[in-house]
C-alpha cells in the first residue's frame, strides 16, 4: 500500500484524536468530531429523528393530543433541533442545557408519555448515526464512536425526561430497537397524517426545485418498518440505487474545519422561525399557545381533545 499524502493524512487528523480520548467521560467531543467527519450525512437525521415519533402510535397519539406539527410544523421541528443543538453546544453540565431540560419536561409533564419511547428516540439517534456512516461514509466508524454515542444519547434521554438510561452495551441497544420496531411501530391513521405534513415542509429547506427530490430519496433510507406505520410507499430498486449514490457522494469527504466566527447552520434555521434571535426561552409552544396548562394532570395520549 503506497504512502499517503499530507493531505489525505490531514482526512484522519480528527480520528486520531478520538483514538486518544475515553468516551466515558469524552463522549462529547468523540461525536463532535465524528459529526465533522460525517456531517454531510447526518442531515438526514432531522427525517429520521422525526419520522421513529410518528411511526410508533404511543408517540404518534401525543402529536394527535398537542397538534404542535399541524399547526406550525416548522417552528415545532426547528425548536426540537435547537433544543438538541444547545445540548450538544453546552454538555450536560448546568447552564443553558440544564435549563433545556426543564423546558423539555415542562412540556413532557403534560402528556401521558410511555417511558420505553424515550428509550427508543435516544437508540434511534444512537443508531443512526453510526449506521448511515457505516454504509455511506469515507472511512470506518470506531468502536469509541459508538459508545460515545450510546453515553451521550442516554445521558440527553435521561435530561428531556427519561426515568431510565439506555441499555448498557450497543448490542443491547440494538437488540432494544429492532423489539421496538418490531412490536410497538405500526399503522395508525395519524402517524400517516403527521407524517405527511412533516414531509411536505422539509423541502422548504432545501434548494428550489430539487428539495422535493431530494427529501424524495432521503426518505428512501428511512426503516421499511416506519414507512410502513406512516402509510408512506415502499421505495422501489431504482429509488433506492439512487438514494445510495446520492449518500455515497455526500458521505465521500469530511467536513472542513469550522472557521472562527462562522455561524452554525442551525443558526440559519433558527432566522426562519427567531428573526430577532433567539435563546433556550424563546423554545417550545407557550408564546403561540395561551394555555400552558400549568398545575394540569398528563393529558392522556389517547384523548382526542387537542390541546388548546
Amino acid at each position: 500500500m503506497g504512502r499517503r499524502t499530507r493531505q489525505e493524512d490531514d482526512r484522519y487528523r480528527r480520528v486520531r484524536e478520538i483514538e486518544t480520548l475515553d468516551p466515558a467521560t469524552d463522549h462529547q467531543r468523540i461525536v463532535d468530531l465524528f459529526r465533522q467527519d460525517f456531517g454531510s450525512l447526518l442531515a438526514i437525521q432531522m427525517i429520521t429523528g422525526n419520522m421513529i415519533t410518528f411511526a410508533a402510535p404511543t408517540m404518534s397519539k401525543v402529536h394527535e393530543v398537542a397538534r404542535e406539527v399541524e399547526r406550525n410544523t416548522e417552528k415545532r421541528s426547528i425548536d426540537t433541533a435547537l433544543f438538541h443543538h444547545v445540548v450538544h453546544q453546552h454538555g450536560f453540565g448546568p447552564g443553558p442545557s440544564r435549563v433545556a431540560g426543564k423546558k423539555v419536561n415542562e412540556m413532557h409533564r403534560r402528556y401521558d408519555i410511555v417511558q420505553e419511547d424515550f428509550i427508543a428516540v435516544a437508540a434511534d439517534n444512537t443508531l443512526t448515526p453510526v449506521r448511515i456512516a457505516d454504509r455511506f461514509g469515507w472511512r470506518k466508524v470506531t468502536d469509541k464512536e459508538r459508545e460515545a454515542f450510546r453515553i451521550q444519547q442516554s445521558k440527553e434521554a435521561r435530561l428531556f425526561g427519561s426515568h431510565k438510561p439506555l441499555p448498557d452495551s450497543l448490542a443491547e441497544v440494538e437488540e432494544f430497537y429492532e423489539k421496538y420496531l418490531d412490536e410497538k411501530v405500526y399503522y395508525y391513521p395519524y402517524n400517516e397524517q403527521v407524517a405527511k405534513a412533516f414531509l411536505a415542509w422539509m423541502p422548504d429547506l432545501m434548494p428550489p426545485v430539487i428539495g422535493r427530490v431530494i427529501v424524495w430519496l432521503l426518505v428512501a433510507q428511512v426503516d421499511p418498518r416506519q414507512l410502513r406505520a406512516c402509510g408512506l410507499k415502499l421505495p422501489g430498486k431504482a429509488r433506492t440505487a439512487l438514494s445510495n449514490a446520492m449518500m455515497k457522494r455526500m458521505g465521500s469527504k469530511p467536513l472542513p474545519d469550522p472557521q472562527p466566527g462562522e455561524e452554525h447552520p442551525l443558526e440559519g434555521l433558527a432566522k426562519r422561525v427567531y428573526p430577532n434571535g433567539w435563546d433556550v426561552h424563546s423554545l417550545g409552544p407557550d408564546k403561540y399557545h395561551a394555555n400552558p396548562h400549568a398545575g394540569r394532570p398528563p393529558i392522556a395520549a389517547d384523548s382526542s381533545t387537542a390541546d388548546s
